[in-house]
């Protein structure tokens, strides 16, 4: 009797493992159906807008194309637009400005500067009312300070502290942004079929047609472009350029928000913000030339700012802000877009990593010189230029460690 339920159980088990077997292959045969038919549904769309653009050139606008093709290349949509649903230039009623605003000097003074500082962010620099809130925000802040007071000029420091932190992270946002539409359209193959055709015109409502099926979804972006409906999408291009536009925007405005923080004495409380900035600092590696050259003005900047009287700052912000922002002073810079800097500001910068790295602890010293001597390494930039520093530290280290030997000589 146990024989022969023994012989029943193992039936069972082949029965079992053959079933599981065949499930597999039928997925696997599922998986290959699934990848044929989604290559067959590319090369039905690229397919019809190649012809709506050799037949229809003037009547079928290249956003149309980048719009498809770019829904296309995307396999989870909806994901993609959870993400990019706070990369955008909010209002200044945001979640995240009424959390900033909590801060705020609570009267009505300050309360006005917090505003037009926001309207700073917020305004477009090809907008010409740009100048006139720039210019009420700095009355604003040089008649505090002429008034006296030392409230007045704390009531400038809270201002500018929540100014400097809502536009770091607005421009975190825009370079983000761009990193992601520039990694679209180097992954995305179906994207560059179509990239560098010239098609003018309007949008072309595309009519329904019934055998397309669910090609169907991706052709009705055409409805969704027409003039009565929507607004036409820009191209990629254009977002990769307009992000880039507004990020030039946001980072002059940090440098100018930590010049007025200096004349309020207040220099440490952007020095701590840049020493945290780990996510600009990555993404600074990915930014336009210009963008990176006024990213380095501000670090060099603020390092300056280390250095003076009124402020010391502590070792472990001296040690995140050179780890975080040496590698973006190391990477070269060429061309009129690379604003490069003169010789004297390079020697001075030099002169200004030195002095910050030697009043450091050793081991802070060897962390730092090690990020230097790598990316110094890698980068084709001859500058900055620390052997000097880096010499120094290795016989410091040799003297402490070994002291000296005598050979007799």
């Amino acid at each position: 009797m146990a024989h022969v339920i023994g012989q029943l159980l193992a039936g069972s088990n082949r029965l079992e493992a053959m079933a599981l077997e065949c499930y597999q292959r039928a997925w696997e045969v599922l998986e290959q159906m699934l990848i044929f038919a989604m290559f067959v549904r590319l090369w039905v769309v690229v397919s019809i807008a190649k012809a709506l653009s050799v037949f229809l050139p003037h009547q079928t606008s290249s956003s149309v194309m980048t719009s498809m093709l770019d829904i296309l290349s995307n396999p989870f949509p909806g994901e993609e637009k959870a993400c990019k649903k706070g990369a955008g230039f909010g209002p200044s009623g945001s979640k995240t400005n009424r959390l900033l605003l909590d801060s705020a000097p609570n009267n009505g003074i300050g309360r006005a500067l917090s505003q037009t500082l926001e309207l700073v962010n917020d305004t477009p620099a090809s907008s010409r009312k740009y100048g006139f809130v720039r210019g009420v925000a700095d009355k604003l802040l040089f008649e505090n300070i002429a008034n006296g007071s030392e409230a007045l000029v704390e009531v400038n420091r809270l201002a500018l502290k929540v100014g400097f932190s809502r536009t770091l992270c607005l421009l975190v946002q825009f370079l983000d942004r761009r990193r992601g539409q520039l990694q679209t359209e180097a992954l995305s193959w179906p994207w560059r079929i179509l990239k560098g055709h010239s098609q003018g015109g309007t949008t072309f409502p595309l009519p329904s047609v019934p055998f397309l099926g669910s090609i169907w979804n991706v052709l009705s972006v055409l409805f969704q472009l027409s003039p009565e409906s929507r607004p036409v999408a820009v191209s990629s291009n254009s977002l990769i350029i307009e992000d880039e536009e507004v990020a030039e925007k946001l980072v002059q405005e940090l440098l100018w928000m930590a010049e007025r923080l200096k004349e309020c004495s207040a220099i440490e409380d952007a020095i701590i913000q840049w020493s945290a900035a780990a996510s600009l600092a990555s993404l600074s590696r990915h930014a336009s030339p210009r963008v990176q050259h006024y990213l380095m003005k501000i670090s060099i900047f603020l390092l300056q700012g280390m250095t003076w009287a009124t402020f010391t700052a502590p070792e472990d912000v001296s040690l995140h802000l050179l780890l975080l922002w040496l590698p973006l002073l190391c990477t070269p810079m060429s061309g009129i877009d690379g604003n490069n800097f003169t010789a004297s500001q390079r020697l001075e910068a030099e002169i200004l990593l030195a002095q910050i790295i030697v009043r450091l602890p050793k081991m802070y010293q060897e962390s730092i010189l090690a990020v230097w001597v790598r990316e110094f390494t890698e980068s084709s930039s001859d500058w900055p230029n620390l052997q000097n520093c880096y010499d120094s530290w290795c016989h410091e280290i040799r003297l402490s460690k070994y002291g000296t030997c005598d050979n007799g000589k």
